[in-house]
């Protein structure tokens, strides 16, 4: 106990919650930016203090919990070992809008919980859409998790918001076959082939800009994915799939085969390495060209679907899938994913298959109630019990199989 009330100590404060005081490593005294409402609460945060200055050697990196915010996550970025550059470009742009206006100057050491608090219900308050203010707590949460767990920078994240990091999208948009091929004759001729191969082979944006004659197999109908074009500062390169999982081969069906032909001796670049899908200028699209050049605001709103997007074409695909009756294994293959949590959210929301299984059920029914009902027969032989028949007033009463 001793070594404890030398590290910190516990006070009850005038609202009848319970504080932590502590000192840093350079004697300096700092209270807890939390309060508990009871005091083994706040024995068991003091603990978890104590134990982690004495893992880390010391209570607080004084001047490391001085770096802004800014120039931390920015460092955060460059030296992330496993980040891709697309999602690089995302948190990026996460931060330049919606955390480094509020958070960008404010030191490592200052960010409370009051102030994560704060900062989230600006947004909010700010008209930022629930999912976009879940995507960037979740990344606030974690930069400071690695500034609490690798750098040690300080004791502990502040992000302890319940429930903030919870994102609950609105249902995407599934296409019916109508809707999809109205769509297709309002592209311009080199795209419609793009449109119908990325739905019914349900490939990402970047798998399918990649795609040479070599990836296309016209006899067996397969498409093989083994790459997909990234966007880097300067423009694109070629790297890997997003996962393992995301290589992979896949089966499209018949009836696209013709127009895909087409496109391949129309618009696609010669040899076994040319690109399949690319620009009037032989480049491959960047995905932030496609939509004024295609005209797809217009066409999504003729085709009575205003909230379209492209990506929901593969999602289209996926739940088209989903209602052949696939297996969980084979939409994971399919879809190219190592989980099985979003093939399982298309397993799930296969409304359609469900209603075609209760649709011929019902047909069933129907053809056995126009059928006559079967004649049931009895027993061919055998003593019947006796049985009473009315009579005429005055007529003696006698058993049925006394009448001759």
């Amino acid at each position: 106990m001793a070594n404890r009330r030398y590290f910190g100590s516990i006070r009850r404060r005038e609202s009848g919650r319970w504080q932590i005081r502590y000192r840093t490593r350079d004697g300096v005294r700092v209270a807890w930016p939390e309060t508990y409402a009871r005091r083994a609460e706040a024995v068991r945060v003091l603990a978890e203090l104590e134990r982690q200055s004495q893992v880390a050697g010391n209570w607080l990196d004084v001047a490391g919990s001085k770096v802004l915010f800014a120039v931390y996550a920015e460092e955060w970025i460059n030296q992330h070992p496993r980040l891709r550059p697309r999602t690089a470009d995302v948190y990026r742009s996460l931060i330049r809008r919606h955390l480094a206006p509020a958070l960008g100057q404010v030191a490592l050491g200052q960010l409370d919980t009051a102030t994560v608090r704060e900062w989230r219900a600006g947004l909010l308050e700010a008209g930022v859409s629930a999912t976009m203010v879940a995507k960037s707590y979740r990344l606030l949460r974690a930069i400071l998790n690695t500034a609490v767990t690798e750098d040690e920078l300080i004791i502990v994240n502040p992000c302890r918001i319940k429930g903030a990091g919870e994102e609950r999208a609105t249902e995407r948009p599934v296409l019916t076959l109508d809707q999809l091929y109205a769509l297709v004759d309002l592209m311009p001729d080199r795209w419609k082939a793009f449109l119908l191969l990325k739905t019914f082979a349900s490939l990402r944006w970047g798998e399918i800009t990649a795609l040479t004659r070599n990836d296309l197999d016209l006899e067996r109908r397969t498409v093989r994915i083994r790459r997909q074009l990234l966007r880097v500062p300067g423009g694109l390169q070629l790297g890997p799939p997003k996962s393992r999982a995301g290589i992979r081969t896949v089966s499209f069906p018949a009836g696209i085969l013709p127009e895909l032909q087409r496109h391949l001796d129309t618009y696609s670049l010669d040899g076994p390495d040319g690109l399949v899908f690319v620009n009037e200028h032989g480049q491959p699209w960047h995905r932030g060209n496609f939509n004024p050049a295609v005209g797809w605001r217009q066409a999504r709103e003729q085709i009575g679907v205003p909230n379209l997007h492209l990506h929901d074409l593969r999602h289209t695909g996926n739940t088209l899938a989903a209602q052949s009756g696939a297996s969980l294994r084979d939409l994971m293959t399919r879809m190219g994913h190592d989980s099985p949590a979003a093939a399982l959210i298309y397993q799930h929301s296969s409304r359609v298959a469900d209603e075609a299984i209760a649709a011929a059920l019902d047909a069933r029914l129907t053809e056995r109630k126009s059928r006559p009902a079967p004649k049931v027969v009895g027993p061919a032989e055998g003593p019947t019990e006796p049985q009473l028949i009315a009579v005429e007033p005055g007529r003696s009463r006698k058993r049925a199989s006394d009448q001759g």
